[in-house]
């Protein structure tokens, strides 16, 4: 039997816990970070203007420093952060699923 361990719910347990600590660490120790992201995975509260969104590829490189590192929040699903986008700094804050 060929079963892909990749997508197994262990594996994603896993994977979530590695990124929930991984995060967790950074905040802790005040270090700045980057992070790719998948679009199709990213929420924006307030939704961003269509000639902002549409602007995005398919992953987006969020960097995360000074206030926007300030404002990153981290539970056990969620890790969200406001920023500021397009030419008119547009605030929003971002959710990504771990």
């Amino acid at each position: 039997m060929n079963i892909n361990l990749l997508q197994t719910p262990e594996y994603r347990t896993l994977i979530q816990s590695h990124i929930f600590e991984t995060i967790n660490y950074l905040l802790s120790k005040d270090q700045e970070f980057a992070l790719a992201c998948e679009m199709k995975y990213v929420t924006f509260i307030p939704e961003l203007p269509a000639d902002i969104k549409d602007s995005f590829d398919d992953t987006v490189l969020f960097i995360l420093s000074g206030y926007t590192f300030e404002s990153a929040q981290l539970n056990d699903e969620y890790f969200s952060f406001e920023a500021g986008f397009g030419s008119e700094n547009f605030g929003s804050t971002v959710s990504l699923p771990l």
